[in-house]
């Protein structure tokens, strides 16, 4: 049979020249790698010298701290609270003498108050009585006389001892209610005396 030719050779092929375009391949990766390394390097040299150049500079004065201004601590124990004040003892008083007798002065005030409020009962007393009897009638001598009683007279401070009234006149209705304290022990010092007229008027001794 005869051979047939299809138009291509074989055997190897045609050889190519070195340096070919599809034989050739630049080394691109190591070329890569190199010049990473070279940035780092060149990083680190720069900061190392930045670090020395710093280091370098002196340190400025430093700014003292107030007081005020420093931080307490977290963990800071509790303050201890504010002692009470004193208690105003005899002692105490002595030592103060214009305290003591302002201080003195208000307790006698308040206890006086029990007073007033009796001797505003016993005036209102003889006035009743002087109505029920009119000018012409007996002053009253005593506080039993108006219609009171001793126990009427009761109090902390005062007792029935402490009072005393006197009707000089009936006609006009003229009297005088006083209290001279000293029946009981815990009884104000000052005033000594203290008396209340029938015109409303409060006089101390």
């Amino acid at each position: 049979m005869p051979e047939q030719h299809t138009g291509q050779k074989s055997g190897p092929g045609p050889l190519r020249a070195p340096g070919h375009a599809k034989d050739a391949t630049p080394p691109v990766q190591g070329v890569s790698m190199t010049r990473l390394w070279l940035v780092v390097a060149v990083a680190v040299v720069v900061t190392a010298a930045v670090t020395w150049f710093l280091c370098r500079i002196p340190a400025g004065p430093e700014t003292p701290i107030e007081p005020d201004t420093v931080a307490e601590p977290a963990s800071r124990a509790p303050e201890t609270p504010a002692a009470p004040k004193p208690v105003k003892t005899a002692e105490y008083i002595q030592r103060t003498p214009v305290e003591a007798t302002a201080t003195r002065s208000a307790a006698d005030e308040a206890k006086w108050a029990e007073a007033k409020t009796v001797m505003g009962t016993i005036a209102t007393a003889i006035r009743a009585y002087f109505v029920e009897v009119g000018p012409q009638g007996r002053p009253p001598a005593t506080i039993e006389a108006v219609g009171l009683m001793p126990t009427d007279l009761v109090g902390v401070y005062f007792g029935p001892a402490d009072y005393s009234l006197s009707v000089t006149s009936m006609d006009p209705l003229t009297f005088t209610v006083t209290c001279t304290p000293g029946s009981k022990p815990n009884a104000p010092t000052y005033p000594a005396r203290l008396t209340l007229d029938s015109a409303g008027n409060w006089t101390s001794e």
